[in-house]
């Protein structure tokens, strides 16, 4: 304090940052005559901060000299900040990138951190958020993204937290049964955001069967997106093949599809030859079980062999008996003889 000798006294208050009410001066000085009460001015304000008191006590009349006092702020409690969370929304027909931005008062100069579980021992000065309280359907926090997970409570409210998701991953599966991929794999297995289309992560490359053409994956179409984890089961169809018979040096033809069940034809009986099965092109008897369609054209030919017949040369009690092929000429045994008779 500074002493005065007219009889007067002043007191300077000092805002300290903040400001006087209808006023930009950061100062307030108050005289009056020494001995006398004194209207002091109305408390300072300033963003982010409660006023707490002056620095010194105020005198209930107006000492002779000059004081100063200035302003002491606490941290406001209830001072705004936000947390921005940028996030996926899903419909029925589309994915859409949208943004929520959150609400919240804390304490000015205080810390905020988004936290996976609150510390075992807290700091009474950090106010944190649990990373579950912001929860999306079928998001999950993006951790290469620029998250903003903590920060101070600037005293203008201008604190801003930022989270970023992205959509959960399905599991989806092509299985191709019992066909295979070129490198002899049977499964291919791609990860999908949840609401994407799968159509575009399918294999490049279609599985093969043998005797089959890859028909599609079971249940995928353009509009299939993904939901859940999922597999899709290879489609085939049986390729169809041609048999063509040959009986008798006649040529026919007939279709089947691969593995089906071949029905051979019924054969006339062919005089003079005997029926000894089905033959394929390379002249190989087919077995005699049921033959299933190969993945492949086949000619399969009747095989007929010329019939034996016995001949019986009978004299008297001797029997001659000579085996002949249908159409070979018989050679006539030795004429027989026989006391008193002539053969005839």
């Amino acid at each position: 304090s500074v002493p005065v000798s007219t009889g007067y006294g002043k007191i300077v208050f000092n805002c300290n940052d903040g400001s006087f009410k209808d006023t930009d001066k950061k100062e307030v000085a108050v005289s009056e005559v020494a001995g006398l009460p004194f209207t002091a001015p109305d408390y300072p304000t300033r963003i982010g901060y409660d006023f707490d008191r002056w620095d010194i006590d105020i005198p209930s009349v107006m000492p002779e000299k000059v004081l100063y006092a200035n302003a002491v702020w606490a941290p406001s409690k209830d001072t705004e900040y936000r947390i921005t969370a940028h996030y996926y929304d899903f419909t029925d027909e589309e994915t859409v990138e949208s943004t929520e931005t959150m609400l919240f008062f804390g304490t000015t100069e205080n810390l905020i951190e988004i936290v996976e579980s609150v510390p075992e021992n807290p700091d009474e000065n950090v106010k944190y958020h649990l990373l579950n309280d912001f929860k999306f359907d079928f998001n999950e926090i993006d951790n290469s993204a620029n998250n903003k997970l903590s920060g101070v409570v600037m005293p203008d409210g201008s604190t801003n937290l930022e989270i970023y998701f992205k959509p959960v991953s399905h599991n989806i599966i092509f299985a191709t049964g019992e066909g295979s991929f070129v490198d002899g794999t049977v499964e291919y297995a791609v990860s999908v955001f949840h609401g994407y289309s799968i159509i575009s992560s399918q294999p490049d490359e279609n599985p093969k069967r043998e005797g089959y053409t890859f028909a599609g994956w079971d249940g995928l179409d353009e509009s299939t997106v993904a939901t859940d984890d999922i597999t899709f089961e290879a489609l085939w169809s049986a390729n169809e093949y041609k048999v063509t018979w040959i009986i008798n040096g006649d040529e026919s033809e007939e279709f089947y599809k691969y593995s089906d069940l071949i029905n051979y034809p019924e054969l006339t009986d062919k005089e003079g030859y005997v029926f000894i099965g089905w033959a394929d092109e390379t002249g190989k008897i087919l077995s005699p079980a049921p033959y299933t369609m190969p993945a492949c054209d086949i000619i399969i030919e009747a095989v007929y062999e010329l019939a034996v017949y016995n001949l019986c040369f009978v004299n008297g009690s001797n029997t001659i008996i000579t085996p002949v092929k249908y159409g070979a000429k018989i050679s006539v045994p030795d004429t027989p003889n026989k006391d008193g008779y002539v053969f005839g």
